[in-house]
């Protein structure tokens, strides 16, 4: 069984005004315009797990702050990125993360899937959900992928 529930927050539905509630208790609204620096900022604060970037599977916390002093030093930036992974496509991931931090985008929609398990044929619901938010970058147009993917539990 494959099972995957989608809401999107454009829709109107009584779980709008809910999921509405859950982004402004995190400072975002729908239709805001955000760096990706201050959105994964945000998420840090509080303690919530980034999936992806802009399509970039993101191997790690990814703390904003850190930019310049890491990618300040080409030795100091291979240091650190041999410390921290195991895996050159994970070392590339987290660096191009980076190149996105300034990136402004205005957030038009999300989407939420539950995570699902299925143990001896019956289905059961974690109490973890991928929230996907999308939207358009300054020159107007919208991304195919998420703009970030987060989990929340």
């Amino acid at each position: 069984m494959n099972a995957q529930s989608i809401i999107d927050m454009g829709v109107s539905s009584n779980l709008d005004d809910f999921f509405s509630g859950v982004f402004n208790s995190l400072g975002i609204e729908i239709n805001g315009t955000y760096k990706i620096s201050d959105l994964l900022k945000i998420f840090n604060e509080k303690h919530i797990t980034v999936l992806s970037v802009c399509g970039i599977k993101c191997p790690t916390e990814i703390n904003p702050d850190v930019r310049e002093i890491i990618l300040g030093n080409k030795a100091r930036k291979k240091i650190f990125g041999n410390m921290l992974f195991n895996e050159s496509e994970e070392i590339d991931d987290f660096y191009d993360i980076f190149n996105h931090l300034d990136d402004c985008y205005t957030i038009t929609k999300a989407k939420i899937l539950p995570s699902f398990t299925e143990l001896n044929h019956n289905l059961s619901i974690k109490d973890r959900y991928t929230i996907l938010m999308f939207g358009s970058g300054n020159d107007g147009k919208t991304l195919n992928d998420p703009i970030i993917a987060v989990e929340l539990s």
